[in-house]
């Protein structure tokens, strides 16, 4: 494209250059822009773009781990060049415009990826101020003690935890006139490194261990969509951390592969069957079932007898427990529908829980749902419930799946060959989940709670069935309680309650109002007792009052004062609390609160800050606050 379009570079091409273009547009005009810093602005906002495209959101693990840090490099290669405000989010118009021809779905997922990547900007930009903040501190103790050179422990966490760019931590710190331990923090990166990758080779012997052990088995045939019990041989026998084979179940717990089975096994968000396993009198409840390679791994708690390889048992699922799971599976597809018609059709599936008891779906989208958007989404899908649709599941490609338009979860890798669970014309999922078998069998579904799950996720929780018709009868068994209570019926429960909140209203503000006479009081006792020293009106005194209190009675004194005042109030009871305050005009002669307590400090043994007028401390040495009280008035003789 380069030598076609007659430039230098890549980043000079048609489908480069208008970002390039809006990059300058933002960058400082009285600095010297580098070109590899605009080229990696560039560079970056295009990956982020795409990627969030594809469902990556930013986050602390894996891929989003990733995305994460190409969106924090932009932004920080932004900083050097000038660009101090948020501009990131800005860019993506560009992106989704210039690509537009060859990716049409940018441009339908545009307000989406703005989204993700402004709030992901802005939280770098809090970062960077925490960041900042935790520098200042440590470069502050380094010129204390004479010190050279950050750490090169600290670099790291400054970058590890705080997600601060090393680069940035040895420009602040240069100019400060100090360095970095380049050497410490490298080693420091390669430990993480290594730490990172033996982690994860330990997830991969655990992985490669029990694919080994189910390498020679026949793939389990799954009939559970249909049946819920079935007869069949067992053809492998494993103790329960799958370390060895087994002839017969010689303990009370093992786990078992069958030719073939009814019990589906967790995976897709949808949680494991339960269920038991009869052969003759022997008798096994099944606790957990995984699927591995196509072999459905039966996890059993032997109650009477002993299995033994190549027994024809009797497999049965638990009917009411699969019943419950398939009426919330199928309500979070009709969750998704409901979602995309009441936000938009940028919501996507980030995760989800399927369960008997409830479910929980996480979907992208960057602010919480409104009273009337959540009434909204509950009222569609208890429509689509009443509506009785029909449930269709058909096996197809992949590739035609995709082209039918069926929803798919990105983070999930999908064989040749998928099932796609249709709903009418309001639901087309790649699914391997149990469903009902029409949408009236769910019953009533009832949204729980809304939540944010983390940037950028909501999650929505949510029940059905007759757990949906209990949550409604407690709901309702309270508000009678209520009612009750109020002695009012419901047309008159809002006018009552508004009615208490006023009258409470009113009681605390005299509350208030005698609370503050009762200060003023005090503050006037206080003042007429003051000694003085040097022309300064001293107080020191012991109050068995709580510290919000006497906090509260300082700045009274202090207003009633006005001038030339200090004024020290505290409380004893395992340790000291106590507050210091001092007038304006004794601040202007370099009276400063914050001295006294550096004062004070080791004799209390405690410290504490605050203000130059104003500061709040507390000390374990109880016995040592008269020592502090006759420092401060050394200090108060000290002055000119």
């Amino acid at each position: 494209a380069s030598i076609l379009q007659g430039v230098e570079t890549n980043f000079e091409i048609d489908i480069f250059k208008p970002i390039i273009d809006k990059i300058i547009i933002f960058a400082d005009k009285n600095k010297k822009s580098s070109l590899s810093d605009i080229y990696a602005v560039a560079d970056h906002v295009r990956s982020a773009v795409f990627a969030v495209a594809e469902g990556i959101l930013p986050s602390n693990e894996e891929r989003g781990y990733v995305v994460r840090k190409v969106i924090r490099k932009a932004v920080w290669h932004g900083n050097k060049i000038g660009i101090k405000e948020l501009f990131l989010y800005k860019l993506v118009a560009v992106v989704c415009s210039v690509m537009k021809n060859a990716y049409p779905e940018l441009e339908k997922k545009k307000e989406a990826i703005v989204a993700v990547i402004s709030s992901e900007e802005e939280k770098f930009s809090n970062t960077v101020e925490s960041g900042l903040e935790k520098l200042n501190y440590l470069i502050k103790n380094l010129k204390k003690n004479h010190k050279k050179s950050v750490a090169g422990k600290d670099v790291f966490q400054l970058y590890d935890t705080f997600g601060f760019p090393h680069e940035l931590t040895k420009k602040v710190a240069q100019e400060n006139g100090l360095d970095i331990d380049q050497p410490g923090f490298q080693a420091a990166l390669e430990e993480q490194r290594q730490r990172s990758k033996a982690a994860s080779n330990i997830k991969g012997e655990v992985f490669s261990k029990d694919r080994a052990m189910l390498k020679n088995l026949k793939a389990t045939g799954f009939i559970g969509y249909d049946r819920l019990k079935a007869d069949s041989k067992i053809i492998a026998i494993f103790d329960p951390g799958l370390e060895k084979s087994l002839k017969k179940t010689d303990t009370g717990k093992a786990v078992i592969v069958t030719g073939q089975t009814p019990f589906y096994g967790k995976g897709g968000g949808q949680v494991a069957d339960r269920g038991f396993v009869f052969f003759g009198r022997s008798e096994a409840e099944v606790y957990d079932v995984k699927m591995l390679d196509e072999r459905v791994l039966h996890f059993i708690q032997a109650k009477k007898g002993s299995f033994s390889l190549g027994d024809k048992v009797t497999l049965v699922v638990d009917k009411e427990n699969r019943e419950d799971i398939a009426r919330n599976h199928t309500a979070t597809h009709l969750l998704q529908a409901a979602l995309r018609v009441v936000l938009g059709n940028h919501i996507e599936q980030a995760g989800s829980y399927v369960g008997s008891d409830k479910l929980r779906f996480d979907f992208n989208h960057f602010k919480a749902l409104t009273k009337n958007e959540i009434a909204k989404v509950e009222e569609l899908v208890n429509g689509y419930i009443m509506a009785n649709s029909k449930l269709n599941a058909r096996i197809t490609s992949y590739e035609q799946a995709k082209k039918d338009g069926a929803l798919a979860l990105f983070t999930e890798k999908y064989q040749d060959e998928v099932r796609v669970v249709n709903i009418a014309s309001l639901s087309s999922e790649l699914c391997a989940g149990s469903h009902v078998s029409s949408t009236g069998e769910i019953g009533f579904f009832k949204i729980t709670a809304e939540t944010s799950s983390s940037g950028g996720i909501r999650r929505i929780e949510a029940i059905t069935g007759y757990k949906a018709l209990k949550y409604v009868q407690e709901k309702e068994s309270l508000l009678r309680h209520l009612l009750d209570s109020l002695v009012v019926d419901e047309s008159g429960a809002v006018k009552k309650i508004e009615e208490l909140m006023e009258s409470q209203r009113i009681a605390l503000a005299y509350k208030v109002k005698f609370a503050q006479q009762d200060i003023d009081a005090e503050a006037a006792k206080l003042i007429s007792q003051s000694s003085m020293i040097k022309n300064t009106a001293f107080i020191a005194v012991k109050l068995d009052k709580d510290i919000d209190y006497i906090s509260n009675l300082l700045d009274r004194i202090k207003v009633k004062s006005k001038s030339n005042s200090v004024i020290v109030l505290y409380s004893i009871e395992d340790k000291i609390q106590l507050v210091i305050g001092i007038t304006a005009d004794l601040i202007e002669r370099g009276f400063d609160a914050r001295n006294l307590i550096k004062k004070i400090s080791g004799v209390i043994e405690g410290g504490g800050g605050g203000r130059a007028d104003f500061v709040k401390a507390g000390g374990r040495n109880i016995n040592g606050i008269e020592h502090a009280v006759d420092i401060i008035k050394k200090e108060i003789e000290a002055l000119p």
